[in-house]
């Protein structure tokens, strides 16, 4: 897995990972948590082909655990984060925050995969890490949510209003460099308010975003259509 860094851009920039064939594939990793020593295993993806990309940047296709494997946890302490982030050290302060408020959450027992994404965003707000790696991990939470229901639709909105202040965040403190990645942001900011309700917001993002120049013409289709179901006051979330 590539660094965290980038990883909010491979879902905003219509990238497509296809593997050698029409499947997807994982395989038990092992790990060792930076804050506790706890060894443990957890699945990784291998392989994996996308067929299609929904309005929010969430891959389609053989993806079987892309999402639910993005982000992993110690099932001791439950220190959270990308696989990545298992083999680096932590600060004292952090390891003293995930033992005192995280390990202390359902004691003993390993997280489920929406758990796991809110402990490693808290985490990477704890480290001060950028806005649009923040935003990613939000994202990544929403994105499990889709199909929810009730209290899990619910929790869906509020991952989907957390990604989008912190990808507001990122566009503010100049983390967003090129013209895809601005045009990217705006819209997917515009396109989160939209599906959480805030339709006056998401016509304001996506005027932003049809003005900056070189986007994609993929991008300005799409900000047409869903300024469309803004002005509808549509807020169908799973499209």
């Amino acid at each position: 897995m590539k660094k965290q860094g980038i990883m909010v851009l491979i879902l905003l920039l219509f990238v497509v990972s296809v593997s050698s064939g029409f499947a997807s594939t994982m395989a038990q990793m092992d790990f060792k948590c930076p804050v506790c020593g706890t060894a443990f295993k957890a699945y990784q993806n291998m392989s994996y082909t996308t067929f299609g990309t929904l309005r929010d940047f969430q891959k389609e296709g053989a993806i079987s655990g892309l999402y639910e494997n993005m982000i992993i946890s110690c099932p001791n302490c439950h220190f959270a984060g990308f696989p990545e982030d298992f083999n680096k050290a932590v600060d004292q302060s952090i390891k003293e925050k995930v033992l005192s408020e995280l390990k202390t959450v359902n004691p003993g027992k390993p997280l489920d995969d929406i758990t796991e994404c809110e402990f490693a965003a808290k985490i990477y707000i704890w480290k001060k890490a950028k806005n649009n790696q923040i935003a990613h991990i939000y994202l990544v939470g929403s994105y499990l949510l889709r199909n929810g229901t009730g209290e899990g639709q619910q929790k869906r909105i509020w991952f989907q209003n957390q990604a989008a202040a912190y990808l507001e965040k990122a566009l503010a403190a100049g983390e967003l460099k090129s013209a895809d990645e601005k045009g990217s942001v705006n819209y997917l900011i515009g396109e989160l308010c939209r599906r959480t309700g805030k339709f006056d917001e998401a016509l304001i993002w996506f005027d932003k975003a049809k003005k900056i120049k070189g986007i994609p013409d993929g991008l300005k289709k799409w900000i047409t259509e869903q300024k469309t179901m803004a002005e509808k006051k549509d807020a169908g979330n799973n499209i």
